[in-house]
């Protein structure tokens, strides 16, 4: 997860994403860095939606 925080385009991003994750017991597909994440990464929609899929099962 840090090697995608670390690629996110502005320290803004990469703050708030940070913030985030350290403090969330839970994850919402649907929260705005969700985007941001799938661009930084140059992903399609269907590697994200892969992504969120295989995240459920940890």
């Amino acid at each position: 997860m840090q090697a995608i925080i670390d690629a996110l385009p502005t320290e803004q991003d990469r703050f708030n994403a940070e913030m985030l994750v350290i403090g969330a017991d839970t994850f919402n597909r649907l929260h705005a860095l969700t985007e941001t994440v799938r661009l930084a990464m140059q992903w399609t929609e269907e590697q994200r939606d892969s992504f969120w899929l295989e995240a459920s099962k940890l």
